[in-house]
Order: C-alpha cells, then sequence, then structure tokens
C-alpha cells in the first residue's frame, strides 16, 4: 500500500484519451475490431489481487501494469465524491481505494491499486473511472496498463499505454450507469458515452 493520503497534489485536467477495450460491453454488439477477453492480464491481475488481499463486493475497479512508476486510480462515485489517493474513503457512499502500490520505495514492478464498494452497499448511479501517471520511477519510455471492471456479474477489461512524459495526464477509462434494483438483469450496468 501506498504512504501518506497528503502526498501528492490535486491532478491536471481530465483528457479523453482513448482505451483499447478487451472484453465486451455487456450491452454493445461485438464488433470486429475488438480482442476478446484472453489477455493474460486478467490472470495477473486476478493473482496480484489475490496477493495484496484486495477486497471486492458489489463493485470493483482494480488498476495494474508492469513497471516501477507510479499510476493512480480514481473513481468520481454517484455523489460527486473523488477516489483516489488523498481522499481514499467516499464517507457519502462507502467505496474505498484499499490498494495504493508505488507511492515510495520499494517499488513493485507488477503493482496493482483497488476501488471496491461491499456487497450490498454499493449505491445506484454513475460511476466514473480514470488514471492518472502521477510519477516516473523507471527508466522504461511508455507505461502499458490494464483497469478491469467488476459490477455485480460483469468483469470488462480495458488497456492504454502512457508515455513516459504523460505524468500528470489523466487517462479516462469509462463511465458505469448502475442500478442494482432495475429487474432486467442486463440493465442493472451499462457504459455511457465519455462524460
Amino acid at each position: 500500500m501506498g504512504g501518506t493520503a497528503s502526498s501528492k497534489p490535486a491532478d491536471s485536467s481530465v483528457t479523453n484519451d482513448l482505451v483499447k477495450i478487451i472484453a465486451e460491453f455487456p450491452d454493445e454488439p461485438p464488433q470486429t475490431n475488438r480482442q476478446p477477453a484472453t489477455s493474460p492480464d486478467a490472470a495477473a491481475i486476478a493473482s496480484r489481487l489475490g496477493e495484496v488481499g484486495a477486497k471486492g463486493g458489489d463493485i470493483q475497479f482494480s488498476l495494474f501494469w508492469r513497471n516501477n512508476n507510479d499510476l493512480d486510480l480514481h473513481c468520481i462515485d454517484p455523489m460527486g465524491f473523488r477516489i483516489f489517493y488523498s481522499s481514499r474513503t467516499s464517507p457519502l457512499t462507502g467505496g474505498e481505494l484499499d490498494i495504493d502500490q508505488n507511492v515510495h520505495e520499494p517499488f513493485n514492478s507488477t503493482p496493482v491499486e483497488n476501488i471496491y464498494w461491499p456487497a450490498g452497499r454499493a449505491p445506484a448511479g454513475v460511476y466514473k473511472v480514470f488514471v492518472v501517471f502521477y510519477a516516473k520511477h523507471d527508466y522504461l519510455e511508455t507505461t502499458p496498463y490494464t483497469v478491469r471492471t467488476v459490477v455485480k456479474d460483469k468483469t470488462n477489461y480495458f488497456t492504454h499505454v502512457i508515455p513516459s512524459p504523460g505524468q500528470g495526464k489523466t487517462h479516462w477509462i469509462c463511465t458505469i450507469q448502475y442500478d442494482p434494483a432495475n429487474p432486467d438483469p442486463g440493465s442493472r450496468c451499462r457504459f455511457m458515452p465519455y462524460q
């Protein structure tokens, strides 16, 4: 886990850099330009989250990359509260960033970050997920990463590459509309356009 909550400044503005979808959105027709959900990162994410004791629940967002740089996972919850390294728990919805890695040495070459809502506690509404490249700790010129979203029984993966001069830039991942009371199971989790 990372260091103190006040060790990082606020982010710069969000950019609309596109990510590549590995798995299909549950409510979209198949597209031939997408890769199937066979990424080796899928197994690596599950393994790493287990190793560090990451928690899960109704909703879980996880970030995985393979170098010593410091990336940060952020989520704006349905009440408008941003969960990230300096505000790790939402007092409004109970969402929590429970794993924050590569803030301080010793760095991990396969780090993860994790935000979750316990079972039965994730409120209905819109969740906005994004990644920020906070600090360069590695000689590599790029940092590929994967984000896994789990909403109830639906899992999706997104991948992108951040160039090393990309410090401070924010990469939008997805916007999710969550409606656990919807009688149509297929409509309980909907991915929305960039907002």
